[in-house]
């Protein structure tokens, strides 16, 4: 009976997200959650304006245990239209990306229930042609390293704190191609302490870094969705994949996961955790 419930709350999710009014709010899992969070934020300017394109991030963890649900989720969607600056780069630093559409999300919602995955952020996204915009991912407060694997298979610094580790997307529309996009992202990490007098005497050099090898592009259209997810296991806490991925304990104080012993009895939990990032274009601009 939950399971069922929490597919229709996930479905109705889906359906405000891509701006049509859901059934009312019902699993406790999703309290709060309302069809406002889900609208553009306030900017100036309309969803529907000229040159805007409209996307929807929401963030969602799931106890570390239960990671391997996510093998799940991949074999249902697509990693074909998927393409990537290197490959062999995206994959070594523990990245996966697997692109959907609306009909497909009743399953991905099972899965996910499976696994006690649970939203804990939403953010609306709203992208001019060519226009970049950072997805925040993690605060480095003091001065530590994001390490990350590079071509030649080596492990370099890419950044050191203080400073904001992102996800730098931008979107365009296709020219002569009505309702189509192309969305790119790619890691980067932006300084705290760009072009102070600390900045240079450390001997840092850009305030940015971009992790280029671990760009990756898609087309999309209303409805369409990708999600961003480990790879598998990831050894390093100082590493790129770690920063975007793992946390020590959830996000949200009162994280519910269903018991062992009785499935529809839940149970608080503070241990670990694994984040996964979902995209659904929203509309495209005329």
């Amino acid at each position: 009976m939950m399971r069922a419930l929490y597919i229709v709350v996930l479905g109705s999710l889906m359906t405000a997200v891509l701006g049509c009014a859901g059934d009312k709010e019902k699993d406790p899992i999703w309290k709060g959650l309302k069809i406002g969070d889900l609208a553009p934020a306030t900017t100036g300017k309309s969803s529907n304006s000229l040159n805007i394109i409209n996307f929807k991030a929401l963030v969602f963890e799931l106890p570390a245990e239960k990671v391997s649900a996510l093998d799940a989720v991949r074999t249902v969607l697509y990693a074909e239209p998927v393409r990537f600056r290197n490959f062999n780069v995206f994959t070594a630093n523990s990245f996966s990306v697997v692109f959907g559409q609306s009909r497909m999300w009743p399953r991905v919602a099972d899965l996910l229930y499976g696994a006690d995955a649970q939203r804990v952020q939403t953010i609306s996204l709203m992208l001019s042609d060519d226009e970049i915009n950072d997805f925040p991912i993690f605060s480095l407060l003091a001065r530590q390293s994001v390490f990350h694997k590079t071509a030649t298979g080596s492990l370099e610094a890419g950044g050191t704190g203080p400073g904001l580790l992102a996800l730098r997307v931008e979107a365009q529309r296709i020219p002569g191609l009505r309702g189509i996009c192309s969305f790119t992202a790619r890691p980067a990490f932006i300084s705290a302490l760009a072009g102070t007098l600390a900045q240079r005497s450390m001997g840092e050099g850009s305030a940015e870094f971009e992790f280029a090898g671990t760009e990756f592009r898609l087309k999309m259209t209303p409805g369409d969705f990708f999600i961003m997810a480990p790879a598998g296991q990831i050894d390093s806490q100082m590493a790129l994949g770690s920063y975007f991925f793992n946390r020590p304990r959830p996000s949200k104080r009162r994280f519910f996961i269903r018991s062992s012993e009785q499935a529809e009895r839940r149970q608080l939990y503070f241990g670990p955790v694994v984040r996964l990032y979902l995209f659904v274009c929203v509309s495209i601009g005329e």
